[in-house]
């Protein structure tokens, strides 16, 4: 699904123009980076919990010539499902 293809089912769900569900759309997600940024973990009910983790700095090894390279730290977005989740996409 597309940016373009969620607003218009967005709009159509709630009966709002697709300029308005764009700027809500966009302030949301704007909301979303700002609290992941500040440190804080986003939950949303029935779906999962969105977080920042720091990877450490990790050493690489080219399977073909063998070198070596080191991999700086960095920050990744972590995803974790719920439950609920987690048993819709798989039922018993």
């Amino acid at each position: 699904m597309t940016n373009k293809d969620l607003i218009a089912q967005l709009a159509e769900r709630t009966d709002q123009t697709k300029v308005r569900t764009t700027e809500l759309l966009n302030t949301t997600v704007s909301m979303f980076k700002d609290a992941l940024l500040q440190g804080y973990t986003l939950h949303i009910k029935d779906f999962g919990d969105f977080l920042i983790k720091q990877r450490g700095e990790r050493v690489s090894v080219h399977p073909k010539t063998g070198e070596r390279t080191i991999i700086p730290e960095k920050k990744v977005l972590i995803f974790r499902q719920t439950t609920a989740l987690k048993q819709t996409l798989n039922p018993a």
